[in-house]
């Protein structure tokens, strides 16, 4: 399946809160606790994984200015992108 094909399915399945609350809640439980994570701030309809970012993890974020990508502390300063 073409990325942009998965990325309308995936968008047109709507995460609910309670849904989004299990999916970080068997995260929080499968995910070594001496690990880095790069995660992504959720767009609406998206798992938000905000209620276990204040674990023992280190959770990145990542950050595209023109072609570059790069990751920083999950708790670092944010601004609004292109994407919301």
């Amino acid at each position: 399946m073409w990325k942009a094909t998965w990325r309308r399915w995936a968008r047109s399945q709507r995460c609910s809160a309670v849904s989004g609350q299990r999916i970080a809640a068997e995260l929080d439980a499968w995910l070594p606790t001496e690990i880095t994570v790069t995660a992504y701030w959720p767009l609406a309809g998206e798992p938000d994984l905000e209620p276990i970012l204040d674990s023992p993890r280190r959770w990145l974020v990542p950050r595209v200015v023109g072609d570059v990508m790069t990751f920083h502390d999950a708790d670092a300063e944010t601004e609004v992108a292109a994407f919301g």
